[in-house]
């Protein structure tokens, strides 16, 4: 389930910003995240929204894995939707959901691609915005991240 909902979303929305070979080589890998979620984390949740049962996409938060964020910090690892599902509300949904969890009193960051602009409009209409921080890829498949900050105190979403 969140291996097919990552997979799908990498394929389509990293289309252009990572190179063409390894958008073919991903492929859903359940046993990875079965493993995963039968293990967790301490700290760290999952998310999963549904339409008629079906899951059509997955959130990760779970504390800053960042040195230079204040204690509480929180961390969204990783949101992804089903591309059919896009523009249906269901990343909306999660965010909110992940921030409610945090009772919108701990400021939460993330990173996403530098060239992924749908995203980043995204996170920036959910009360994220840009803090400075960038960092460079830590394997040749991938690129450039700005980090977003989300602010502890603001309103719900």
């Amino acid at each position: 389930m969140i291996a097919t909902i990552r997979s799908a979303g990498w394929r389509k929305g990293y289309r252009g910003i990572l190179p063409d070979g390894v958008l073919a080589r991903v492929r859903p890998d359940p046993q990875r995240w079965e493993g995963l979620l039968s293990e967790p984390d301490p700290g760290v949740r999952h998310f999963i929204a549904e339409i008629e049962g079906l899951p059509v996409g997955w959130l990760c938060l779970g504390p800053s894995r960042d040195e230079d964020t204040a204690p509480g910090t929180g961390e969204i690892y990783a949101c992804y939707v089903h591309p059919e599902y896009w523009r249906h509300g269901v990343g909306r949904a999660l965010v909110a959901t992940a921030l409610h969890e945090t009772g919108n009193a701990a400021p939460v960051i993330l990173w996403v691609l530098t060239a992924n602009h749908a995203a980043r409009r995204f996170y920036e209409t959910m009360g994220f915005a840009l803090d400075g921080e960038e960092r460079e890829p830590d394997h040749p498949a991938a690129a450039q991240e700005v980090r977003y900050l989300r602010p502890a105190g603001r309103p719900p979403v």
